[in-house]
């Protein structure tokens, strides 16, 4: 049978460094981005704070301290089955967020932009049609950007950028800035303890949480288009207002980006 390694080896042919070989063989087979990288053709996606900052080193993952202050962001929406409710509970809490919406589901749910904006809540792009910018050449990026971002102007100015996944490039991040956005990530992800107890998801968030965290949850589970999706986003209505309580009860401060980052 051959090892990790040695199928790694089959699959790209000699010559290809033994570290790369290591990284790349836990599947014991490369494919795509994997392999490419693998024979230097390119990167993986950017999982990682660390290799999301090599990409943009002007995006935020994590906000300076600046006070008592974190950011609640929620990405995918707007979504008439979970936007509303979590609207609700971030009103009767008096809480502002930051809204990364889908350039193409602003379009379909303009009443839901609306109320966001009404509400006192920011809004940020997450490009048009939630399309995994890192692969893809950089007259499609600005499209994704400069589309969703058209649509946004007209209910707010917006100036941050969440690549979907996090997934980022150089040419997502010379985008970014010839857009006049700053690339947003996180430092914590509510979906990340979406197998949990909703309880625990909760505890386990804010017991993360610090001055200057940015957490990442989702209002949107449907999206049409180029890259369709359907998910289930209840478990995050139910924690919103747990969440908020928890945080406050460490002697914190749920704000909006620009806020946080005003410290």
């Amino acid at each position: 049978m051959l090892t990790r390694e040695r199928a790694a080896r089959a699959a790209v042919g000699p010559g290809v460094p033994r570290r790369a070989l290591l990284l790349g063989a836990s599947s014991c087979l490369l494919t795509g981005s994997a392999l490419a990288w693998a024979t230097g053709a390119g990167p993986l996606h950017t999982k990682t704070p660390e290799g999301r900052a090599r990409m943009d080193p002007d995006a935020i993952s994590q906000a300076a301290p600046g006070g008592p202050l974190m950011a609640l962001t929620f990405d995918d929406g707007p979504d008439p089955r979970y936007t509303g409710d979590i609207l609700d509970a971030l009103g009767a809490q008096e809480v502002r967020a930051t809204f990364f919406v889908i350039g193409r589901n602003a379009e379909k749910y303009p009443k839901l932009v609306s109320r966001i904006v009404a509400e006192g809540h920011e809004l940020a792009n997450h490009t048009q049609d939630h399309i995994w910018l890192d692969t893809q050449p950089r007259a499609v990026v600005q499209q994704q950007i400069s589309q969703a971002q058209a649509t946004i102007d007209g209910y707010a100015s917006a100036a941050y950028l969440r690549p979907p996944r996090g997934w980022t490039s150089r040419a997502v991040a010379e985008q970014a800035a010839a857009s006049r956005l700053r690339s947003i990530f996180w430092s914590d992800s509510f979906d990340r303890y979406l197998g949990l107890p909703v309880e625990t998801a909760v505890a386990t968030v804010a017991g993360n949480t610090r001055p200057g965290s940015i957490i990442l949850c989702h209002d949107g589970g449907h999206l049409d288009g180029p890259n369709p999706q359907q998910f289930d986003r209840t478990s995050t209505v139910a924690a919103v207002p747990g969440l908020i309580a928890a945080v406050r009860a460490q002697g914190l401060r749920p704000v909006t980006l620009s806020e946080l980052l005003r410290g």
